[in-house]
């Protein structure tokens, strides 16, 4: 006898099949106008200018009251920044349009883009951090809901460029926003040397490549200096510090030049955190030949043959709602006495043998037979001249 096969759906039923005494197979429950007439008298006159009086006045009033109502229509509510994690991170689907392909769930990573450009004369770092937010609010959609976190890679002289961005201590790999990685942590970001500094590297608020190759920074880099004000050249100063791309070159601290030139800057985004994939709840069904069948002739030719063998099937589902999972014993064709197997079930999930026709509350599954609620294992039979049970 070849062995049995698995078969998802349910096979042409035989006329001995379809009958009561075949039995169900195993299932799993899961917790599931009127015109007026011209009429020139002083009285119709009187009357007529009177009643137009009136009709003018409720028509202002219904016009003014409808106003609050429109002006509610025409100022559409803002986006909200999302809720932040105990940590600061902000967790992003594992689908997220923005999600590095090489970021895999549980892990923070952050973005970078450049901006359009503007001089560097004004003093107060809020200056260049709201610049850099409204470049983000008005970007890639992803990131709009973020903006305002949202922070210019820059230094004045009373705040540092890594106080301003948060970029202390070992950190998160940083990639260009919808691009590659240019840094695996924040020291790394601030070494003058990142891994994508090309100016083909490069992305703008919404992902696309840009053109030009000097950025605002006011900036040091190396060792301990890294992400701190330069000593003359910050942002505000008559000369302000710019990275620059290139092989070779420091995207950080490059050059300086004067600061009512117009350069670009670069925005950093919050963390991110790619959320965990769903628990999935598993269990293992194996399908088990209880007894070896002797050889004996088959109808219509050949061999049962002695056979002593198991079919393991994996079944996992997501903890939501009540789904009946059916499987089906399906030998590959008749024999002539039944077949006798035995169902057993192990995994991590909770199993409910209780005689309700669901699972309670708290429960995974039922393994059921005929309607009938089992426990672990289950001993029933392929009935004789049939291929399924």
């Amino acid at each position: 006898m070849s062995a049995p096969a698995w078969d998802r759906s349910r096979p042409s039923a035989s006329p001995s099949e379809s009958s009561a005494s075949a039995g169900r197979s195993p299932a799993f429950r899961r917790p599931a106008s009127s015109s007026d007439s011209l009429d020139s008298s002083p009285a119709r006159t009187v009357a007529g200018v009177r009643d137009a009086a009136r009709r003018l006045r409720l028509g202002l009033l219904s016009a003014l009251l409808c106003l609050p109502l429109l002006a509610g229509l025409a100022a559409p509510a803002a986006a909200q920044t999302p809720t932040a994690n105990p940590d600061g991170s902000y967790t992003v689907p594992q689908d997220w349009a923005l999600k590095p392909s090489d970021v895999p769930a549980r892990t923070k990573f952050r973005l970078l883009f450049i901006t359009e450009a503007r001089n560097a004369t004004p003093t107060d770092i809020a200056t260049y951090n709201s610049f850099v937010q409204n470049e983000a609010a008005s970007g890639h959609a992803a990131i709009r809901p973020y903006s305002s976190r949202f922070r210019m890679v820059g230094s004045t002289a009373t705040v540092d460029a890594r106080d301003n961005t948060m970029t202390t201590g070992t950190g998160v790999p940083i990639y260009w926003l919808n691009g590659d990685r240019l840094a695996d942590h924040y020291n790394d970001f601030w070494d003058g040397s990142w891994d994508a500094q090309m100016a083909s590297d490069t992305r703008d608020e919404n992902g696309n490549a840009v053109a030009g190759n000097k950025h605002w920074t006011g900036t040091q880099t190396g060792g301990s200096n890294g992400g701190t004000k330069h000593s003359t050249d910050y942002l505000g100063a008559t000369n302000v510090r710019q990275g620059q791309w290139g092989t070779g070159r420091n995207p950080i601290n490059e050059a300086a030049e004067p600061s009512g030139n117009v350069r670009r800057t670069l925005g950093l985004s919050p963390v991110f955190v790619v959320e965990a994939p769903p628990q999935q709840e598993s269990v293992d069904v194996s399908l088990i030949w209880t007894e070896t069948i002797p050889a004996k002739p088959e109808p219509g030719g050949g061999n049962l043959g002695d056979d002593n063998r198991f079919r393991t099937k994996r079944v996992k589902e997501t903890d939501s709602g009540t789904t009946d999972v059916h499987f089906y014993v399906r030998t590959e064709r008749l024999h002539s006495s039944k077949l006798p197997f035995r169902v057993c079930v192990s995994g991590n999930a909770t199993q409910s043998i209780t005689n309700s026709p669901q699972p309670e509350a708290g429960d995974d599954y039922q393994l059921v037979v005929d309607n009938a609620v089992q426990g672990r294992c289950v001993d029933t039979s392929i009935p004789a001249n049939a291929r399924y049970k």
